[in-house]
Parts: structure tokens; sequence; C-alpha cells
């Protein structure tokens, strides 16, 4: 359990037993830059002994991992579309419903590294917005990226009905990028915009310079010192052929 005493901070991530290896790895990386967190670990396969093993971990770090199941048929008919998203990744969307806790929640997803201290993130003032995220460096339409949300729990669930219409319109066969495309259908004229920094996007350099979309490499030049490496698309930086940047990382 955490101290008293500790400042609050929750961070819930989204992840079958297939994806285990990274989903350490973003635990690891979060802590260690910070220390007193409680993380929630949505999802249908992984095992209870993983998680008392990784508790005896996080004991001395004053942190703790929870274990919030859900049933794979809850998730079964999402769409999910690109070959590297899995239904899991809906789990996010259940947050308000599954977690608990009051207040805000980082989201995270689990093919990331934090690099640097979250504090101030969890310290932002959302200016009434219910979620805070970066625009999604690939879409460059406005949309927000989901791989990094932080969440007003306390907003969201005044909204009536929320998670079941957003799972509603999840089924929808013509999404391209399955819950990023159903969050933002819901908010994306409703919230707090986060710099690049907090998610930063790598992963589609070929795939931009092949397109010729070169406001990818404007916008990700800029930032000097990216918080949080967020590696999107099927490019990622464990496969024995990577060609993304920051892959040491």
């Amino acid at each position: 359990m955490l101290p008293k005493n500790s400042a609050k901070k929750v961070i819930v991530l989204s992840g079958d037993y297939s994806y285990i290896n990274q989903i350490i790895t973003t635990i690891k990386s979060v802590l260690y830059h910070d220390r007193g967190i409680k993380f929630y670990l949505i999802n249908s396969d992984i095992p209870q002994e993983w998680f008392r093993l990784i508790n005896q971990h996080l004991a001395p770090l004053a942190s703790v991992i929870i274990d919030k199941k859900i049933r794979q048929s809850a998730i079964a008919q999402e769409h999910v579309g690109l070959g590297h998203i899995h239904p899991i990744a809906y789990g996010k969307i259940m947050i308000p419903d599954l977690i608990p806790d009051s207040g805000r929640v980082l989201y995270l997803d689990s093919d990331l590294v934090v690099d640097a201290s979250l504090t101030s993130l969890f310290n932002l003032d959302l200016q009434g917005h219910p979620l805070a995220a970066a625009l999604d460096i690939d879409e460059n339409n406005g949309h927000f990226n989901t791989g990094v949300v932080l969440l007003d729990l306390d907003r969201l669930r005044q909204i009536p009905h929320l998670v079941a219409d957003e799972l509603q319109s999840g089924q929808n066969q013509e999404l391209r990028n399955a819950d990023q495309d159903v969050m933002n259908l819901y908010f994306q004229d409703d919230f707090y915009e986060l710099p690049l920094a907090d998610n930063y996007q790598i992963g589609m350099g070929m795939i931009s310079f092949y397109d010729n979309h070169p406001y990818y490499f404007t916008a990700t030049d800029k930032v000097t010192s990216p918080r949080i490496i967020h590696y999107l698309t099927g490019d990622k930086p464990w496969k024995t052929v990577s060609t993304s940047r920051l892959r040491e990382r």
C-alpha cells in the first residue's frame, strides 16, 4: 500500500500478457523518475502470480500495481483495423467505470518510455477540460493521440452513459484508429492540448519520408527534451529490424 502521506499519482496501463515485457519497461521508466505511484493494469489474462512478484519490487519504491481484470468478451466486438492495435486498447475508454479513484489519473500506452518526472503533468491546470492530450502527429487534422491522456475522472463521470456509448461507437467497422477515433469523436472539441514533448511520437520517419509529409519532421525536430517517448506504428524498437529514432532508449 502507498504511504498515507504520499502524493497521489495514479497511472493506468492496459495490455495483455503478450505485451508483458513492454508493460514492465514502461513501469520501470516511470519509477526511474518518480516514486509513490499507484498503477492500475487493465487486462484480461495476466496471472495473479505476476502481480504478487511485481509488487514485491514496487514496495520499496512506495508504489503498487493493482490488477483490474476485464472479460475478453467486453471488448471482443470493438474494431481495431490496424494490425499493431489490439482490442485491449479499448481498456482506456473504460477507465471512468473501472478505476475507483477520483480526480486525476494518467493513462499511458505501453509502447512508450518516460524520460523525465511526471509530477508537473499531474499538477497541470486542465482549465475545465475533462482530459488533456497531445495532437496526433500523423493525423495532422486536429485529432489528439490517445497514447498519453490525463483524465479528470470527476468530470468524465458527469457524462451519462459515456463508457457504454463509446464502446458502442467502437464497433464501427469504418474506424481507422480504433479507440483513438472514438475518443476524438466525443472530445475533439473539449480537450486541453499537451505539448508534443509529453507524447513525443516517433516511428513514422520512413512513412513520412516516402509519403512526403514534411510536417512530421518539422514538428519532431522542434522537441529537444521529450518527457514521454511514444513509438507509433508497427515499427517498434524491440523488433529485430527497426528504423525508429531513439530506439536505444
